[in-house]
């Protein structure tokens, strides 16, 4: 089982671009069916000096940068049509030059897994947008209950989800190293699939999580203490969640939950206390 998990770790980080549903369907897949014929409004496919786009009748979705200047604009307009969307894997695992990342006021839709496993620094938003504001290094929408994406170069030690956020997405927060302390607020019910992976917390407390993901802290090598919450009913995979968490000691939680299945995770060596 644990050599399954380590082989499919690679398919489900790059899965998690596809949607917040988390289907393990190929994302490619699914762009091939809109424009085949779902999206009628569909044109082509076109590059230019930087990026690779899809171009509609009345928009044009960002599909991948291809350049590797370190401050990347998106332009508002691509062949004198607006750049409405930045789409999934757009900015996946995306060149490590890439320190900052510009968005025009006229992107209306950032899509899931747009920057997963980003390097960037920290994103720019025009001020002018009434879609979507940066802060401390995150892209939320207007109304701060959706977190889409974070610049997990950042140099932040720290972040503060605001309280009006309800979900931690899939890979959001995946390879951000830098970052040492995240406050969860109770609001956050769930947590998507390696969604803090190979961050560098140190400790992390979950007051109000009840559904966490595959291998939600999977390499978190600096992480030393995990506490769940007693409203956690469902942990995908738990010997996953904390696999390779070399210097966990301490996962607190409640036994009507399976949080005590987390210490049995491979590379752990952590002691289970019940909170009753």
């Amino acid at each position: 089982m644990k050599a399954l998990l380590k082989s499919l770790a690679a398919i489900f980080v790059s899965a998690a671009i596809c949607a917040a549903t988390l289907e393990l369907c190929a994302c490619g897949d699914k762009v091939d069916i809109l424009k085949a014929g779902e999206s009628p409004d569909y044109q082509k496919t076109a590059t230019n000096d930087s990026f690779e786009y899809d171009a509609f009748n009345d928009h044009i979705a960002i599909v991948s940068y291809n350049g590797a200047q370190s401050r990347v604009e998106i332009p508002s307009k691509i062949e004198d049509k607006p750049v409405t969307q930045i789409s999934a894997n757009a900015f996946y695992n995306c060149n490590e030059a890439i320190k900052t990342v510009v968005i025009p006021k006229t992107v209306t839709v950032i899509e899931a897994g747009a920057f997963t496993g980003n390097k960037i620094e920290d994103f720019k938003i025009d001020g002018g947008s009434s879609s979507y504001i940066e802060k401390n290094g995150a892209i939320l929408d207007s109304a701060e209950t959706s977190l889409l994406a974070y610049a997990c170069g950042s140099k932040n030690e720290s972040f503060t989800i605001p309280d009006t956020v309800e979900e931690i997405p899939s890979g959001v927060f995946s390879g951000a190293r830098g970052l040492k302390s995240l406050v969860i607020p109770k609001s956050v019910k769930k947590i998507g699939t390696f969604a803090l992976m190979n961050t560098g917390l140190t400790k992390a407390a979950l007051t109000g999580v009840e559904s966490l993901g595959m291998g939600a802290f999977w390499n978190c090598l600096d992480l030393v203490e995990l506490e769940l919450p007693e409203c956690l009913m469902q942990i995908s995979s738990p010997e996953s969640v904390c696999q390779n968490c070399k210097s966990l000691k301490i996962v607190k939680g409640y036994d009507s939950t399976p949080a005590e299945r987390l210490i049995k995770a491979e590379g752990v060596k952590a002691e289970y206390i019940s909170l009753g």
